[in-house]
């Protein structure tokens, strides 16, 4: 078909005034998966409830869907059949559903449609409607006519490609939330600019951005909604980003907020300071819809860029990174203004699973700029006051303190600022979970100032390109002094993941000698005072700020590092179509899927003690690579939590794999065998936790691709390791951690900062090296239905080493 063609049977199809959304009934057998389920939350959308139900049973026959989402759909299809007034209309849904339908429910459908059938006796025959026709025999541009056939057989002569075409394009124009964004000039602030006028070069404009149904003037490449978890009447916050010497922004003019409404629509809350000026044209209620953003092209030629962030609740959901050519001859080109997504937190979400996202107190996007540098935008917010900057950073001035960082904890663990090697000359220097001697608390003393100094280098290094002025970093430390979560956002896996757990903030003098430990952290270490409920730790240390001359007051605590004080998490981009959870739902105890090694020492304790943590769990363990494999199959859709327990390292292409069995053989697992079997998971989502004991050179640049294919494969994120780890704390650690998240539902960002704690508590600061590449605020929620499993009543416990289940 050419480009001619396919523009025609658009037009056709989807016409001035948009598509019927009864085309998706015919267009949805040729979705790709990630837009099946956009379509989903699109049909759930409709209000007309005749339609809802067409195109929910037309989505229902795709092969793509699992039993259970297909189980579901026929439900809401059905719950959509109450609500249709029109008998036939009514009788004509029943038919459809009644072949999808089974078991009980099949037999309740069938008992309906016959007393339908009762009722409608005596009545007037009644046709379905005739398929859909075009809306206009008007000749089309170049003379062509519509042809006479109906549309419907029109669209069923295309090819597969062709149909894929339509269905994406039906998707884009039917789904409302739609963010649009653009440029208008100040004098005609309600004309926007099209896509393909470049921008004059030293001229002021608006950069616009409103939320509703995707409009022709959008300079969106890919119409996006906002994601169907944020609810109506939430409050978005819009901010822009500049680039050095690139699309200059307006200092106080660069934050805007909006409600979302019941209709997919937003009204604007706030609207950027300033932006009322040079505007001489009334705007009717334009600004009560679209935010107006002021900036001014460069001077000189060429494509430049901002970045736009939509946080919700201070959780980043969306960054666009926004292009325009600035050119002084004004002639139209192909894609001058384009708006691109390059991270997106999720995109739709299971209606029956959702739960609102716990506000957060910061939120970073850290990403590569692809020239050797790295940027990194963050907005924080302490009540309303919101506290907004970015930072490009050379890629060079971030790699040494983040090195030293990862060397610091190399140190404290074996002794060395080398990488571990397993000759036997390096040892664990925690190894004693319960220290009694003073020469401990004297060790702990020292890493904790050691660790503390190359922290405080590190988030130096950062903060003040962050903020722009040591006054607003001192303002950040500010904001960032009382307990709360923090999302370090991860776009298209960067070369560079901070360890934020690391960053110190409590003021320091480097070279200073003579350092002590706070006294109110001792004397609740020293207590039976958990230390999460500690004034340190709920901010209120006394060695938070400088002393009465302004100056580091010579003690250090470690309420200072973020990872004591915050509950991190580190959630990387998703892609379209994907989801990121804010719960695992649970309905009968946690179903777990636990890999191991047999070579490792405490396997039987410690399988033991997470046994001991629900015992309520259903295990399907193994150490043997292909049951491991196969367990992930077998569960898939009805696991909460999978947990290694086991070696890893790197091969020789530089590809990450963790290691089971007795380490004889070649028992590997790595990423690509997520695929190769087709182990995916669309709900529940599963939490991944690596506990990889004696790991060689698997940091977290490396490890980054294993953990994008959990992500990809859809677990709600993974925790992994900052360096290598050794058996006594990875045990502690996890023993810890899922105990709160498990037991104490609490959520896994708060979950790992209380198992920090715990350690921290026993005398061990190693809690820091674990990296939570997930969104903080996912927690586990009980008595919640997961979706209807066939062959139930057919599981079993399986059992652990050294102790049968009950």
């Amino acid at each position: 078909m050419t480009g001619r063609s396919i523009r025609d049977m658009k037009e056709a199809v989807f016409g001035e005034k948009g598509p019927d959304p009864e085309i998706l009934v015919h267009l949805a057998p040729f979705l790709s998966e990630p837009l099946l389920f956009r379509a989903i939350a699109i049909a759930n959308a409709v209000s007309d409830p005749f339609q809802r139900a067409m195109i929910l049973i037309a989505l229902a026959g795709s092969a793509q869907l699992s039993e259970e989402k297909r189980e579901l759909l026929v439900k809401a299809a059905r719950n959509a059949a109450n609500e249709i007034s029109s008998k036939p209309e009514r009788m004509q849904v029943l038919a459809k559903i009644l072949p999808l339908a089974f078991g009980k429910d099949h037999l309740l459908l069938r008992y309906e449609q016959q007393r339908m059938e009762r009722l409608s006796r005596g009545e007037k025959k009644w046709r379905a409607q005739p398929p859909l026709e075009a809306s206009t025999d008007k000749e089309r541009p170049g003379g062509s006519k519509p042809e006479k056939r109906p549309l419907i057989e029109r669209i069923a002569d295309r090819d597969d490609d062709e149909m894929s075409t339509l269905a994406r394009e039906a998707l884009a124009r039917l789904q409302t939330r739609t963010v649009n964004t653009g440029f208008a000039s100040l004098s005609q602030a309600s004309v926007p600019l099209h896509p393909s006028s470049p921008l004059d070069p030293g001229q002021n404009y608006y950069f616009w951005l409103d939320i509703g149904r995707p409009t022709l003037c959008s300079i969106e490449a890919t119409p996006t909604a906002i994601p169907d978890y944020i609810p109506p009447k939430a409050r978005l916050v819009v901010a822009i980003f500049p680039f050095d010497e690139e699309i200059e922004i307006v200092p106080g003019a660069d934050i805007g907020e909006l409600e979302l409404e019941e209709d997919g629509t937003a009204i604007v809350l706030r609207q950027p300071q300033q932006a009322l000026e040079g505007i001489e044209v009334p705007l009717g209620d334009l600004l009560n819809r679209r935010l107006l953003f002021p900036v001014k092209a460069p001077q000189k030629e060429g494509a430049f860029r901002l970045r736009c962030n939509i946080y919700y609740q201070q959780i980043l959901i969306q960054s666009r990174l926004v292009r325009a050519v600035v050119a002084r001859d004004g002639l139209p080109r192909e894609g001058a203004l384009q708006s691109v997504i390059d991270y997106a937190l999720s995109h739709t979400l299971w209606a029956e699973h959702l739960q609102s996202l716990s506000p957060h107190r910061l939120s970073i996007l850290l990403n590569s700029n692809g020239d050797g540098t790295h940027t990194l935008s963050f907005l924080g917010a302490e009540g309303n006051d919101l506290f907004k900057d970015s930072a490009v950073i050379p890629a060079t001035e971030l790699k040494i303190p983040v090195e030293n960082g990862r060397k610091g904890l190399w140190k404290v663990s074996w002794g060395e600022e080398k990488q571990w090697r397993e000759d036997g000359r390096l040892t664990y220097r925690y190894a004693n979970r319960f220290p009694e001697r003073a020469s401990d608390l004297k060790r702990l003393e020292e890493d904790l100032i050691f660790l503390a100094r190359r922290g405080y280098i590190l988030y130096n290094a950062i903060i003040d390109k962050f903020t722009r002025s040591r006054g607003k970093s001192s303002e950040l430390a500010r904001l960032m002094l009382n307990p709360g979560m923090v999302q370090i956002a991860i776009r298209d896996s960067p070369t560079q993941i901070l360890p934020a757990s690391l960053f110190y903030d409590y003021p320091l003098d480097t070279q200073a000698d003579g350092y002590k430990i706070c006294e109110a952290f001792l004397a609740a270490l020293q207590s039976s005072m958990p230390l999460h409920q500690a004034a340190c730790f709920t901010g209120q240390c006394p060695h938070s700020r400088r002393d009465a001359n302004g100056n580091p007051d010579g003690y250090i605590c470690p309420s200072g590092f973020w990872g004591y004080r915050h509950s991190l998490g580190f959630p990387p981009s998703l892609a379209d179509g994907m989801d990121v959870p804010a719960e695992i739902p649970m309905d009968e105890g946690p179903r777990m899927v636990v890999g191991a090694a047999t070579n490792l020492d405490r396997l039987d304790d410690h399988m033991r003690a997470l046994r001991e943590i629900r015992r309520d769990a259903v295990w399907n363990y193994s150490e043997k690579r292909m049951e491991i494999i196969h367990n992930l199959q077998k569960e898939k859709g009805r696991t909460h939590l999978i947990y290694f327990y086991c070696h890893g390292g790197i091969t020789a292409n530089n590809l990450p794999y963790l290691q089971v069995g007795d380490g004889t053989g070649s028992d590997f697992i790595d990423g690509s065998n997520l695929r190769a079997y087709e182990i995916n998971w669309d709900g529940p989502q599963p939490l991944v936790f690596i506990n990889g004991c004696h790991t060689t050179a698997l940091d977290p640049e490396k490890a980054i691709n294993m953990v994008a294919d959990f992500v990809s494969a859809g677990s709600a994120g993974v925790v992994g390791t900052e360096t290598t780890i050794f058996e006594p704390l990875a045990c502690s650690f996890a023993e810890a951690c899922l105990s709160y998240f498990l037991k104490e539902k609490c959520s896994i960002g708060d979950a790992i900062r209380m198992a920090r704690l715990k350690l921290l508590g026993e005398y061990n600061p190693l809690g820091l090296v674990y990296t939570p590449f997930v969104l903080p605020s996912l927690h586990v929620r009980e008595g919640v239905s997961n979706p209807p499993q066939r062959d139930r009543g057919r599981e079993k416990r399986d059992g652990i080493p050294g102790s049968p289940i009950e």
